[in-house]
């Protein structure tokens, strides 16, 4: 996770699929996160304008416990079948601790109730 600085907006998303057609399809603001069951994709990119760079992150079993960033994406680069492949991998456990660098992250996250609108929300 490049940015620790930044929070993130949580966006749930229902299916593979889709949170696959929306990395693959759309450019985001830099605030947003997509939560998937126990994994949150963070956008991580350092501007609209360039690659769109996202932290993966498992979510902790403990509330106070840090998440664990697992990879990091550059979906711009990735096709859509691609995105879902590795989304797939992701949440049946195929990407996890035993990645050589994964690390403990504090993310700061809000749901949209509590984030309104932020210097990122263009």
């Amino acid at each position: 996770m490049m940015n620790t600085l930044r929070t993130w907006c949580i966006f749930p998303i229902a299916t593979p699929e889709d949170l696959a057609i929306k990395l693959a399809s759309s450019t985001w603001c830099l605030c947003t996160a997509f939560e998937i069951g126990d994994y949150l994709f963070l956008n991580d990119a350092t501007s609209e304008d360039g690659a769109a760079e996202y932290a993966v992150l498992k979510r902790p079993a403990m509330p106070e416990a840090p998440y664990i960033q697992l990879e990091s994406i550059t979906a711009s680069w990735m096709t859509e079948e691609r995105l879902l492949e590795f989304i797939c991998r992701v949440l049946a456990g195929e990407i996890g601790l035993e990645v050589e660098w994964a690390c403990e992250v504090r993310p700061s996250l809000e749901s949209s109730e509590q984030h309104k609108r932020c210097h990122h929300c263009a």
